[in-house]
């Protein structure tokens, strides 16, 4: 016997509805679960861990790291290695201090970022990826760029000039 809904309705949002229809549990503990099955055999696919090149690798053998650029790797043990409890800056910020993880600056890394902010942090910053050619010490905040300001175009002056209108 087919069940039926115990309530029928639509979801409207702006101009979009949406019928829906809600059913009572025909079993109280089920649970559905999915997963990917081998159609010829009906069995369930495992997933192994696995290197190109390599094959199989043990669950002692596997890192955290992340990708900084493509098909480069930087493992996070790196950073943890070099781990200490208060910050290596004379002035840090001390609303970042208190939730920071501070390490030995070691390591030169490349951030993009939009802008500093008139209190001088970094505006939208991203990890480009570390900077081996570069000595740590030699590191130092950057200033930005003063934007040069375009040459007038003088045939543009002399026109504005012959029409009557005023220049700038």
């Amino acid at each position: 016997m087919a069940s039926r809904p115990i309530w029928k309705g639509q979801l409207r949002l702006s101009l979009v509805s949406i019928p829906v229809e809600i059913y009572t549990a025909t079993q109280a503990s089920a649970k559905p679960s999915f997963r990917q099955i081998h159609e010829p055999t009906g069995k369930p696919i495992n997933y192994e861990k696995v290197v190109a090149g390599v094959g199989p690798v043990d669950r002692d053998e596997i890192k955290k790291g992340f990708e900084y650029e493509k098909g480069d790797y930087a493992l996070r043990v790196e950073l943890d290695r070099r781990a200490r409890k208060t910050s290596p800056f004379v002035n840090a910020p001390r609303d970042i201090s208190r939730h920071a993880r501070w390490v030995d600056p070691e390591l030169v890394g490349e951030i993009a970022f939009t802008e500093f902010t008139p209190d001088g942090y970094l505006r939208h910053p991203s990890f480009i990826g570390p900077r081996e050619d570069k000595p740590a010490r030699s590191i130092g905040m950057e200033k930005p760029a003063i934007p040069c300001r375009p040459k007038p175009n003088p045939s543009h002056e002399a026109n504005k000039r012959a029409s009557g209108r005023p220049s700038n």
